[in-house]
């Protein structure tokens, strides 16, 4: 469940090629979804929610979980932007025929991996313990 227990988001499942492979031409990022097994796209509700304006972070968070659970199951997996342009939104809203009052957020696309995938390590955070920026005792 996300903020306030709301259900500010929707999954549409996208398996017919023909529509996968319409999907891939949302954005000239989305080439990757043009192979893909599948495609899932989270739409936000932004009417009827306790809190309007937390919908976004709701999809963020679904769509999340759904890329670490398809690395879990060994697939491969990619998050293709949708919002906030209104041109990869409305190619969305035509090809699945989403309701005009469903806000499209992203598109995952999810499938075998031709070939494995180089692993780099981008971690590169800085974790501070107990204090704030600038104010620690040296």
């Amino acid at each position: 469940r996300a903020c306030g227990n709301q259900e500010a988001r929707e999954f549409i499942i996208v398996t017919r090629d023909d529509l996968v492979k319409a999907i891939s031409h949302n954005s000239l990022v989305a080439g990757p979804a043009r192979k893909a097994g599948a495609a899932i796209v989270i739409v936000g509700k932004k009417e009827d929610i306790s809190f309007p304006e937390e919908w976004s972070f709701d999809c963020a968070a679904a769509a999340e979980n759904i890329l670490i659970e398809a690395e879990h199951l060994g697939l491969g997996s990619i998050w293709l932007q949708v919002y906030p342009y209104a041109d990869r939104k409305a190619h969305l809203l035509n090809i699945l025929d989403i309701p005009a009052e469903m806000e499209p957020f992203c598109i995952i696309a999810i499938g075998y991996a031709e070939r494995k995938p180089v692993r780099m390590n981008r971690y590169n955070e800085r974790i501070i313990y107990n204090d704030l920026y600038g104010s620690r005792k040296k």
